[in-house]
């Protein structure tokens, strides 16, 4: 009895320190009857398989639940489990020595699981790789942010917020997730660890059809709307929040079908209105960009770059010849008073 009760402990240390699995290997532990009842991981019925690798938000509060429970585990287990007449393989009064080598050992242990299997964010079904930008605030964009000053909102959105917001969105306008997913990522950042009534929010916001940020705060607030966004509830700033989202990613998105081959959007500006007028013949993509100062338009996608530069205010003009249904193009408008671009995307469905 003795000998097999030490035998478990070795085996559980061995668990420990073992090399990384693969990642089908990974999913599953290989021996997980062998450690019932002192299985470090164990409580409430969660153990290493469960953890919440698809959402990178839950990782660290689980890794330190799980720590803490772990040892917990062991500290018993170490307490009550026999020894052998034999050999010892810690002194009484090491049980600090173990302590800390638990720990240790754990970490590592999801270090290696999390390179093995890296996380996904909300948004993505596969690992994606990210192009380093600038970091977007509105101290940044003054040339922008009248448009942002003129959006229909229900009450007015604080600075901060808006710029977090704003700042989102323009990444996002690089991106090809689609709409719903867009909503939650332009605001999650304001609203920590709650996934959940985000996605149902925005599965809301895109059920019904709505001009307007004021016609979708009366769709989704009725008379409930508050006075100011710094007196609302937690679920009315989650709706303000996204409502801006809403209205910001509109106009920074022209979408173009065979139904609607011709698609024109505006943005107003500290020095006067960008127009865009995007039109889709055949395989001909056909971009217009009326600047009111001199500046440059820059339009990207699958394999076609052009780019325009104007001396004076006017229209550039800018043309795709191998476009497809499918495909999303990437535009980036620059303006001679602006200190960075104000990105568009251009999406062919």
């Amino acid at each position: 009895m003795n000998r097999d009760t030490y035998t478990l402990e070795q085996r559980f240390l061995a668990w420990l320190i073992q090399e990384p699995e693969t990642e089908a290997a990974l999913l599953k532990p290989q021996d997980e009857d062998a450690f019932e009842g002192v299985h470090p991981l164990e409580s409430q019925d969660r153990n290493l398989s469960t953890v919440p690798f698809g959402d990178p938000l839950d990782v660290e509060d689980f890794a330190e639940e799980s720590w803490t429970l772990g040892f917990r585990n062991v500290h018993q287990a170490w307490d009550t489990i026999p020894r052998s007449s034999g050999h010892e393989p810690l002194k009484l009064g090491a049980k600090f020595v173990v302590q800390e080598r638990f720990y240790t050992l754990l970490k590592q242990r999801f270090q290696q699981e999390l390179e093995a299997k890296p996380p996904l964010f909300p948004w993505e079904d596969e690992i994606m790789e990210y192009e380093d930008g600038p970091v977007f605030s509105l101290a940044g964009f003054e040339a922008w942010k009248p448009q942002l000053d003129g959006l229909r909102l229900p009450v007015s959105i604080p600075a901060d917020v808006m710029a977090q917001v704003f700042e989102k969105c323009q990444m996002l306008a690089k991106s090809t997730v689609q709409d719903g997913r867009r909503l939650v990522a332009a605001v999650e950042g304001l609203f920590p660890n709650q996934g959940e009534p985000l996605n149902a929010l925005a599965g809301s916001m895109l059920l019904g059809y709505s001009r307007d940020g004021e016609g979708l705060a009366s769709r989704l607030l009725g008379s409930q709307v508050p006075e100011a966004y710094e007196t609302a509830t937690p679920e009315q700033q989650m709706t303000l929040a996204m409502i801006a989202a809403y209205e910001v990613l509109a106009r920074l998105t022209l979408k173009l079908s065979a139904i609607e081959p011709a698609v024109s959007q505006s943005w107003e500006t500290s020095v006067g209105r960008v127009n865009l007028h995007a039109v889709l013949e055949g395989h001909s993509l056909r971009l217009e960009a009326q600047l009111p100062v001199a500046g440059s338009v820059e339009l990207d996608g699958a394999a076609a770059h052009t780019r325009s530069e104007l001396d004076a205010a006017g229209v550039a003009t800018l043309v795709v010849s191998d476009a497809h249904v499918g495909q999303t193009y990437q535009v980036q408008v620059m303006l001679k008073e602006a200190e960075a671009p104000l990105g568009f995307t251009i999406q062919l469905q």
